[in-house]
């Protein structure tokens, strides 16, 4: 089980994608948050104990594929419903 900065990387790549795939507008101050957080972590300074799936839960991204927000889900894509966890 990945744990530390290599989860944190991971999970910032994965976000990185789901933030690709979405056509939305964003408000960048609540990314910005999310991506001090990501910052933080990569140096060791905090949830240095988190994993892959640990951050996915945080920032709702898709277990199955980690590609897409969950509210992006279906049946075909990654056999989920949409939703949140």
């Amino acid at each position: 089980m990945i744990t530390g900065p290599e989860a944190a990387l991971q999970a910032l790549r994965e976000y990185a994608q789901a933030l690709r795939g979405d056509w939305s507008d964003f408000d960048g101050r609540s990314n910005k948050h999310t991506l001090e957080e990501f910052a933080d972590a990569i140096e060791g300074k905090t949830r240095t104990d988190w994993t892959v799936e640990r951050w996915r839960q945080d920032n709702d991204i898709c277990p199955v594929h980690g590609d897409h927000w969950l509210r992006h889900c279906s049946p075909a894509r990654c056999n989920r419903e949409p939703s949140r966890w």
